[in-house]
């Protein structure tokens, strides 16, 4: 039982609800205020969910989803970007959930695992303003081996998307190769 606008229940309800095992709550929101957030938070408990492997990074407030193979460099970009001031959500498993028909949102975990070092604490190493508890999904980038034979889309003309839970995200593949800085090689 909740009691909003700092109301207090009365010694017999109070009884009562003792003598059953019924907890009694006390806010000072008004009652719609009150069920407006009950009813928000519940959307976000009880939203559906998938998990996925990838790295979830917020870049200057935008939530970019980087997804490819296991080893292809996702957790390396993503120190990249921590280093640089930007801020990690979650590495390889990112759970997304569905909290409205255009929203997607990715949950935390603040430990990167990067091959042949382990895994890192970024909050401890990097601060309390590295890591970030949730974010809105915006972006995915999906690296890929690069492929002399392939036809890329270098301006970033085509659009494309990934469904996930039913909602769609803009997303772009951005095709790397290892020990190459620069331009790609044509």
């Amino acid at each position: 039982i909740v009691f909003c606008r700092n109301l207090h229940p009365s010694a017999m309800l109070l009884d009562i609800a003792k003598k059953y095992s019924v907890p009694v709550l006390i806010s000072q929101d008004s009652t719609s205020e009150f069920m407006a957030e009950v009813i928000r938070w519940l959307g976000v408990v009880l939203a559906p969910s998938i998990t996925i492997h990838g790295v979830l990074v917020d870049v200057f407030g935008e939530g970019i989803l980087i997804t490819g193979e296991s080893g292809i460099g996702k957790s390396e970009a993503a120190l990249e970007l921590i280093r640089r001031g930007h801020r990690l959500v979650s590495d390889d498993v990112v759970e997304i959930k569905r909290v409205s028909k255009k929203t997607l949102i990715g949950t935390s975990r603040f430990f990167i695992e990067l091959r042949g070092i382990g895994i890192i604490d970024v909050k401890n190493l990097y601060g309390v303003e590295s890591v970030k508890m949730e974010q809105e999904i915006d972006l995915v980038i999906q690296l890929e081996d690069w492929n002399k034979d392939a036809d890329y889309d270098r301006l970033g003309l085509e659009e494309k998307y990934v469904e996930y839970l039913g909602n769609k995200v803009a997303a772009h593949t951005l095709p790397i190769r290892p020990g190459v800085t620069g331009q790609m090689e044509e």
